[in-house]
């Protein structure tokens, strides 16, 4: 997932492992957020170590569902979340 904070614009997408290296350089953020005790993504960008609890893909998926109104994600097209709340 990434957002413009200057617009709040937001998008999420699944990504290979082995494509992330490129997909960061395609979006070309300012900043990542990476979990702690992760081998580090997007060298030469600044890197933000976040606590790795806080990457909790089930718990963001129901916020994020809340949020928009949904009862699943499945809906927007994002495989892992077909059949899931």
């Amino acid at each position: 997932a990434w957002a413009d904070i200057s617009t709040g614009a937001f998008w999420l997408a699944e990504v290979a492992p082995g494509a992330l290296s490129d997909e960061i350089a395609r979006i070309g953020p300012a900043e990542i957020l990476w979990p702690e005790g992760l081998v580090q993504a997007g060298a030469g960008l600044p890197v933000t170590q976040v606590a790795a609890g806080a990457f909790d893909s089930a718990a963001a998926g129901r916020q994020l569902a809340a949020r928009l109104g949904v009862a699943t994600l499945g809906g927007l097209g994002l495989a892992m979340w077909q059949g899931r709340p």
